[in-house]
């Protein structure tokens, strides 16, 4: 292709730094696709390249491009300044961009379409890119517990993180102990609101289990007691299947679980099993309250 027709996509995503949001990718997929539809060949300068379209960023050289363009964030002059200076021979396009006060780099671009500056307000291009929902997993741990000695805890959530890794899912921390709240939840609402959002729960935790079926929400349960102990029990005694203990669990038969726990079938099957609970639940209140009598 004619190297008028080659552009390198550049910005924050370009240097090694922890600083790129899920929007400053949006954006980017949104400058690559406005510029292949309009005929153009595009390379993404990342530090560590990891898909085909993607280039070492310090290799670049502007001979083997028709223009640079520089998505997303504010044109400050940290960590910038030397790269855009580089490709001064070529057209240098600034998209989606913020003008701020300081350490500006305005005059370092042929073009500026910015997103804010004191006299532009534009849309941010993030919103141009569709993505597609994935599944929200809520993970609700135990920890360690001396009560029990022959727990593997740390061995549970590693299977879980290795499971995990293997299908597109968003992962989401919950924690259940009140009032000091690892999370920031502050309520008993706040513990069942946050459960009923998920798709699924992933637990090592009974009561985590417990929560999960009675918000509507399947959960996937491992009891880190290698034979099994209140966990396995009360799963047990409620009827859920997809429990298990870290002894009798493995990759295969976890990632089939998370897989059936995401069915439709399965919120059908939390609901169920909380009806029957409540069924059995009123023996235990009349021998409560003949106790009490």
């Amino acid at each position: 292709m004619d190297t008028k027709k080659r552009v390198l996509i550049s910005g924050w995503f370009s240097v090694d730094l922890p600083h790129n949001t899920a929007g400053d990718l949006l954006a980017k997929q949104s400058a690559i696709s406005w510029a292949q539809d309009a005929g153009f060949e595009c390379s993404v300068a990342v530090a560590r390249p990891m898909a085909d379209n993607e280039v070492v960023t310090d290799e670049q050289v502007p001979d083997n491009y028709g223009a640079l363009v520089f998505v997303c964030g504010p044109l400050t002059e940290s960590h910038l300044l030397h790269f855009v200076k580089k490709f001064s021979s070529i057209k240098r396009i600034a998209l989606n961009v913020s003008i701020v006060e300081t350490s500006d780099l305005s005059a370092e671009f042929d073009v500026i379409i910015p997103r804010d500056s004191p006299e532009v307000f534009n849309p941010d291009i993030s919103l141009a890119t569709p993505s597609s929902p994935v599944p929200v997993v809520g993970l609700i741990y135990v920890g360690r517990q001396r009560e029990y000695p022959t727990q593997q805890h740390e061995a549970v959530e590693q299977l879980v993180d290795k499971v995990l890794n293997k299908i597109d899912a968003a992962r989401v921390m919950i924690d259940t102990r009140l009032p000091h709240n690892q999370y920031g939840l502050t309520s008993i609402d706040q513990v069942g609101s946050a459960i009923r959002k998920m798709d699924i729960v992933i637990t090592t935790r009974l009561h985590g289990a417990v929560l999960s079926l009675r918000n509507g929400t399947p959960p996937v349960v491992i009891d880190s007691v290698p034979g099994g102990a209140k966990v396995k029990r009360q799963m047990r005694t409620l009827d859920w299947p997809l429990a298990y203990t870290i002894k009798d669990v493995d990759e295969d038969r976890l990632l089939n679980a998370v897989k059936t726990a995401l069915r439709e079938s399965s919120k059908v099957k939390a609901i169920q099993v909380i009806k029957t609970a409540e069924e059995k639940l009123q023996t235990i209140r009349h021998t409560f309250t003949e106790a009490l009598s």
